[in-house]
């Protein structure tokens, strides 16, 4: 899910079996740009794209295990 334009976060939601939020988790609290789509790719990591006038890019997230 994405944050508030211009916070710069996604948030990660997990729900039980009855559609009920458990947590919730804040995540690249430090990028600082609007966040336009995020998407997983056929290879499992998320890839966001970011919404700047001047530099919006295509970012591909990978875990850190």
């Amino acid at each position: 899910m994405g944050g508030i334009p211009g916070t710069g976060h996604l948030q990660r939601i997990v729900f039980n079996e009855n559609m009920e939020e458990v947590r919730r988790e804040l995540m690249l609290t430090e990028l600082r740009r609007r966040i336009r789509d995020v998407r997983e790719g056929p290879d499992g990591f998320l890839y966001l794209l970011t919404d700047e006038e001047e530099d919006g890019a295509l970012l591909k997230i990978e875990p850190a295990y």
